[in-house]
């Protein structure tokens, strides 16, 4: 992972900070690790920005809740890393209600099931309609809604989960917030498929008027491009936090210089062909 140094973060043009893992991790670990430590810079991030700028809505390129995949295992040396990762997205959700921001997470590429299960359990087999649930069972949201939404249209809103006490990361929240995340799918362009949308809905709040007002800045942001739908902001700030191939060997070359040619793998090394 590479982050700026704090005193370049101002500047358009800052080199790269390594930061070095812990070591003697497995390879699942490792990336794990490398998961847990983006999302540990990104949530601190969010968190500053909210507390100066206090922006009605934020918007986060992801989903609003860690991935199972970052989650390591009961007897893994980087469990105490996951459950501060945790713990810090419990507080960008507390500093976003503080500061009455709603935050909004947006996946690129969702391969989510929630909603199609909800067609399942929910109306297939409670409304008694003819039809084999079970042909559901390959189908990803984002494709199946393909299918039924029009440009402009969305789903209703549903709870991340049906149940936060059995859902792999949400059973390590609090009770506070271990419910409060919301999803819906909105077709913003008319060539592209469905954008799944999450949002912090904070106690007390009224559903229906706050994913309203959520879809509506969504469409805004995102209905620029009739094949590719995906809010605009979240496009620039990606294009400015990436490294280029050239930049990131630069990085390498550097750190080459600090610690010694040893540090490249032995198969980049060779003297002969």
């Amino acid at each position: 992972a590479a982050l700026p140094h704090q005193e370049q973060r101002d500047s358009p043009f800052s080199f790269p900070e390594p930061v070095l893992l812990k070591s003697g991790l497995e390879r699942d670990e490792e990336t794990q690790s490398v998961s847990l430590i983006r999302l540990e810079k990104e949530v601190s991030c969010a968190i500053s920005v909210i507390k100066k700028y206090k922006p009605k809505y934020f918007f986060v390129d992801g989903s609003l809740v860690p991935q199972y995949q970052d989650k390591p295992r009961k007897d893994s040396g980087i469990n105490e890393d996951y459950f501060s990762v945790v713990k810090l997205f419990e507080l960008l959700y507390s500093v976003a209600k503080i500061n009455s921001t709603i935050l909004i997470g947006c996946v690129e590429d969702s391969r989510g099931t929630r909603f199609r299960q909800i067609l399942q359990e929910e109306v297939i087999l409670k409304k008694s309609i003819r039809i084999d649930s079970k042909l559901l069972d390959s189908s990803f949201d984002a494709s199946l809604l393909d299918y039924y939404l029009d440009c402009g249209e969305r789903t209703f809103a549903f709870p991340y989960t049906n149940s936060s006490s059995s859902h792999a990361i949400l059973k390590d929240y609090s009770s506070e917030w271990a419910n409060s995340i919301f999803v819906f799918y909105i077709k913003c362009s008319l060539f592209d498929k469905p954008l799944r949308v999450e949002f912090v809905l904070n106690k007390g709040s009224d559903l229906k008027s706050v994913s309203d007002s959520v879809a509506g800045v969504v469409l805004a942001l995102s209905s620029l491009h009739k094949e590719y739908s995906f809010p605009s902001v979240l496009i620039e700030a990606d294009i400015r936090a990436g490294l280029s191939e050239q930049e990131i060997n630069v990085v390498y070359e550097r750190l080459v210089d600090k610690l010694g040619g040893k540090i490249r793998l032995r198969r980049k090394n060779r003297p002969f062909g």
